[in-house]
């Protein structure tokens, strides 16, 4: 699960710094749909255990009850939806880019707040939605 949780949070982040590479950012255009990708593992993997919290590096900690797995699943879902959408509409124009990366900022967010289980985590995730 802690695999899992790092890629889902991972994941949007990674891909809006590989934005920064100029021969990349097609691609990552291309692969928006696949961001929100472990966040659904994630939720579907979970919902066979009752709950599971970790804690991370820096005092960061995340809980995934079932209500927040089923609210974490659908929004990791339309997300994909979003993702596919929104790459086939952006390709082949210009600054595409950067709303790729604003929509992998807010996607990192999105995710993030239904697995907060701290104050300060929600509220930074928060603001990121």
């Amino acid at each position: 699960m802690t695999l899992l949780l790092v890629l889902t949070l991972g994941l949007p982040l990674l891909m809006a710094l590989l934005l920064g590479a100029r021969p990349l950012q097609d691609r990552v255009v291309s692969l928006l749909a696949v961001a929100p990708v472990p966040g659904l593992v994630l939720a579907l993997a979970s919902g066979r255990e009752a709950e599971w919290a970790v804690r991370l590096p820096g005092g960061w900690s995340f809980a995934l009850d079932r209500p927040a797995a089923l609210l974490l699943a659908a929004s990791a879902l339309l997300w994909c939806a979003a993702g596919a959408s929104a790459a086939r509409w952006l390709k082949g124009r210009p600054g595409s880019h950067r709303f790729a990366l604003w929509w992998l900022l807010t996607l990192w967010g999105s995710l993030g707040v239904f697995a907060a289980a701290d104050l300060a985590g929600f509220y930074v995730l928060y603001a990121a939605a």
